[in-house]
């Protein structure tokens, strides 16, 4: 979510901020839990560049049963291990 808001708080576009903090309420927040903090570990061991804040997203998606894992970001792709979608590209 955090990433959404950055491009409209950067523009001063208020209308924009307030549409993407109500879609907040289309997600379910997970907890991070120490096995997650292992796999991400594990997932930046593996795959270079792959940053922290995606590593953990990524091993909570994974524990959590998720059967897709939307993003624009070839190295979060590559390390998802076939759940991504490429939201840009649109495979």
């Amino acid at each position: 979510m955090l990433e959404a808001l950055v491009g409209p708080m950067r523009e001063g576009d208020a209308l924009s901020q307030a549409e993407m903090w109500s879609a907040l309420d289309q997600f379910e927040l997970l907890p991070i839990d120490d096995d997650d903090y292992l796999h991400a570990a594990r997932l930046r061991a593996r795959h270079r560049g792959l940053q922290t804040a995606d590593a953990l997203h990524l091993a909570v998606a994974w524990r959590a049963g998720c059967t897709a894992f939307w993003t624009n970001d070839a190295r979060l792709a590559a390390a998802s291990g076939g759940l991504a979608v490429d939201v840009i590209g649109g495979g």
